[in-house]
């Protein structure tokens, strides 16, 4: 059932299920289920930039996409589809300088050549929204537009809850695909446990980096800087982390950027290609050690061979790749590190 914008357009703005409005339009058009959180994602996060005044464009198509005359002119097309298309084909020159801070990297940490994350608004690795865009007829793409203004207003949200908003909306979304977006997420008592764990060594100091090597949308990163503000001296803290999945790398940097956190969150697998661990921005100091690094890796296979465990080695650990089958690993975790296999940033002190 598609919703009309004559309707939408009598609605104040307010944050609401746009989720279930942009599904239904996915039904419509025959969409597959399982696909629809890449298309809803990827429009609230255009969205969020939007709100948090980040973009020098929004979603009112009505009013030129907010556009100055003469710039609009040069997008305009033949209908809104034509012309978003071409606003999103130059996302990358169409942020606010002034008001984004952490948006910029080095390449190496990003999913393609370009420093700015921008360009990964619509890239194939992130999210495709110029597919998405392709996709809908020009009526259904304004009645997403229309959703997205007029029951995804994000500009009140508060800064502090930004850290729950993906699993909130992912939540809602598995009900809509079945339960197919297959992601889990850390319990906050479990944070808290660790940040607990750690707070004895840091809580006098000024300066703190906290660095999560598989770093989801950042959610675990924000609520240990929230943590570690309230409860230490600590006034200058830096954020670092490692994402494989694009999508979630893309939100992370976007929520980090929202909250005006400094940060590096690098794309990529961190058990075959760790971002740090040869130190942050050339400091050796600072380097990140990782139990499944490819030279422990090799030590793994070379500590399997001796032990006769040729089958696991053979298929889990080829070409210096780590490919852990939980099973297996709890049966020989400990046995690795009473033989010294895996190196440690720290040891706690037993009371």
């Amino acid at each position: 059932m598609t919703i009309h914008s004559s309707f939408l357009t009598t609605q104040k703005k307010e944050l609401k299920d746009y989720y279930w409005a942009y599904s239904d339009i996915l039904r419509d058009i025959g969409i597959n289920e399982s696909t629809y959180d890449q298309r809803i994602m990827a429009f609230m996060s255009l969205k969020l930039l939007i709100d948090n005044d980040k973009l020098v464009f929004n979603l009112e198509y009505r009013n030129n996409f907010d556009l100055p005359p003469e710039e609009y002119a040069e997008y305009k097309g033949k209908d809104t589809k034509e012309t978003f298309l071409n606003i999103i084909k130059d996302i990358e020159i169409l942020g606010r300088g002034e008001k984004l801070h952490y948006f910029e990297q080095e390449s190496k940490y990003n999913p393609d050549k370009s420093k700015k994350i921008l360009t990964y608004l619509n890239h194939y690795k992130t999210f495709e929204l110029e597919r998405y865009i392709l996709e809908l007829p020009n009526n259904h793409l304004e009645n997403v537009l229309d959703i997205y203004t007029y029951q995804a207003d994000f500009r009140n949200y508060p800064k502090d809850e930004y850290k729950d908003l993906y699993e909130r909306t992912v939540s809602r979304m598995k009900k809509m695909s079945g339960d197919l977006t297959g992601q889990h997420f850390t319990q906050k008592s479990i944070i808290y446990l660790m940040c607990e764990m750690g707070i004895q060594g840091i809580k006098d100091n000024e300066k703190l980096v906290i660095y999560d090597p598989t770093s989801g949308t950042g959610s675990m990163l924000m609520e240990s800087a929230d943590y570690f503000k309230k409860h230490t001296k600590v006034k200058d803290i830096e954020l670092y982390g490692q994402e494989m999945h694009g999508q979630t790398w893309l939100l992370s940097k976007i929520f980090l950027e929202i909250t005006n956190q400094v940060n590096t969150i690098a794309y990529g697998n961190t058990l075959t290609n760790p971002a740090f661990a040869n130190g942050i921005n050339g400091n050796d100091k600072d380097k990140m050690k990782h139990a499944y690094s490819k030279e422990n890796i090799k030590k793994l296979k070379r500590y399997l061979t001796n032990k006769g465990d040729k089958k696991y080695v053979s298929k889990s650990l080829s070409n210096d790749r780590c490919e852990i089958n939980i099973s297996q690993e709890i049966g020989f975790r400990d046995d690795y590190h009473k033989n010294g296999l895996f190196e440690f940033t720290q040891k706690e002190k037993v009371a």
